[in-house]
């Protein structure tokens, strides 16, 4: 029931914690973006250094701003995009350009406190489109950093528990195993594993009588007893085989041979069957086989807890405004209470209660081996 070498948990589709070489296309497109992005952004940079050279020069009629306003507004998205592209893993850069996104949703006030300090009308149409265009600008940096946390908080807080997972398998080793020849089940049993072979599954007492080797506490790579059993009954092709199992199971039980067919008791076996590969791979089986319950779960505490968020979210912009117009002459009227931003909040929140649902179901079938 077990490879020749028992290697490390590779089950075809799972997630293993090591990154795999990306395709061609990404690598070409993540080294044009590395290559243009800093133009990108400079030139953003430099036509809003521009704009606001010609407003505090009381050049605002020239017909070309808009033109410039409109490069800004280009540039500065492309720039960020293909910024988020090349330093997609970095959370550090993910939540500066958050926060940078937050700063711009309050560019129209900034505008007119720019305007009071040069002495300008801050009702001049360019400097409204400027106000609103950076406005706008700073929606989309908070989507494509919502966007980019989503992809963090996947890699880092769920694949972070399997890679410690995977540093536990690792313990046998890493070499690969055969193709499972029968598709697992809802409930996977020990001989729908990659490591039960159809050669010598048909020699398995626990296979004959359909009962999983960790309900029954003994199997081919913890029980010496099932091991003998099936050395017994197996031909010579397969002798060599179960012999491995049964040097396994001698180290893994310690030695003393147990009745075939006995129980031992649970708080002594589950220790062996916690760092069996057959098991831990079940487990991993039932995590991938009922992680979906994810989505409903964090869906329904999010349609619980919005009118919390709601109000939540307008007493803390309400407060940001209650000091910015205390501090500064900054118009009221300059809100993020239903704006695009209140949107990327709940999308981040909805990211993060969902990562932890994952992870609580995560710990229930790989740590807490229910």
């Amino acid at each position: 029931m077990a490879n020749s070498s028992y290697g490390s948990l590779k089950s075809p589709d799972s997630l293993r914690g090591q990154s795999s070489p990306p395709p061609d296309w990404q690598q070409v497109l993540r080294h044009i973006c590395t290559v243009v992005y800093p133009f990108l952004l400079s030139g953003a940079v430099l036509a809003l250094i521009l704009l606001l050279a010609m407003i505090a020069t009381k050049h605002t009629d020239a017909s070309w701003l808009a033109q410039v306003n409109s490069t800004f507004s280009l540039l500065g998205g492309f720039g960020i995009l293909c910024l988020l592209a090349v330093h997609y893993r970095n959370i550090g850069m993910t939540l500066t350009v958050l926060a940078f996104g937050i700063a711009l949703n309050y560019m129209p006030a900034g505008m007119e406190l720019f305007c009071r300090q040069v002495s300008q009308d801050p009702q001049q149409a360019i400097i409204l489109s400027v106000g609103k265009t950076a406005q706008g600008l700073g929606s989309v940096f908070d989507i494509m950093a919502g966007v980019s946390l989503v992809y963090w908080f996947m890699l880092f807080f769920i694949r972070r528990d399997d890679i410690k997972r995977t540093g536990r398998i690792d313990d046998y080793n890493d070499e690969p195993v055969a193709k499972q020849s029968v598709k697992p089940s809802l409930l996977p049993k020990c001989w729908e594993m990659s490591r039960c072979r159809p050669s010598i599954r048909k020699y398995c007492p626990n296979y004959a009588s359909r009962t999983p080797c960790w309900k029954r506490r003994g199997g081919c790579l913890c029980d010496q007893g099932v091991a003998n059993q099936m050395i017994s009954s197996s031909g010579r092709g397969e002798a060599l085989e179960v012999i491995e199992m049964q040097q396994k199971a001698n180290l893994n039980r310690g030695g003393d041979i147990p009745v075939v067919g006995a129980r031992p008791n649970w708080n002594v076996q589950k220790h062996v069957c916690y760092s069996c590969p057959l098991f831990i791979e079940h487990q991993e089986y039932k995590f991938r086989n009922f992680n979906w319950l994810s989505f409903p779960i964090t869906a329904t505490i999010i349609a619980l807890a919005f009118h919390l968020f709601q109000t939540g979210y307008a007493m803390s912009v309400s407060a940001i405004d209650k000091m910015l117009n205390t501090q500064l002459p900054i118009p009221s009227d300059s809100t993020m209470i239903h704006s695009p931003f209140e949107w990327v909040v709940l999308g981040i929140i909805t990211v993060l209660i969902w990562s932890g649902v994952v992870n609580t179901i995560e710990r229930v079938f790989m740590r807490w081996k229910l």
